[in-house]
């Protein structure tokens, strides 16, 4: 099986999970991005989702939390909740 068919089969099962959307980048450093995180985290914007001030040089740079890390996958899913 080849890249393209690999990511399609990834895809396919993401979609038949109930997630609306799939996305794949390289799992690189993010240089010269620090500050733009820890701006957007002092502004609120990562809401109650208080994992997101851990950790900070993992976000930065994926391969120190999982050593020759080639991919990152994101999965986006809507959940309607009632307050």
């Amino acid at each position: 099986m080849n890249k393209n068919e690999i990511t399609a089969k990834i895809k396919e099962k993401a979609l038949d999970l109930g997630f609306t959307d799939i996305g794949f980048t390289r799992a690189k450093e993010v240089k010269n991005e620090e500050n733009n995180l820890i701006n957007w985290l002092n502004a609120g914007y990562h809401a109650d989702m208080q994992y997101l001030v851990n950790n900070i040089n993992i976000r930065l740079n994926p391969e120190l939390l999982l050593e020759n890390t080639k991919t990152i996958i994101s999965l986006i899913s809507k959940f309607l909740t009632k307050k």
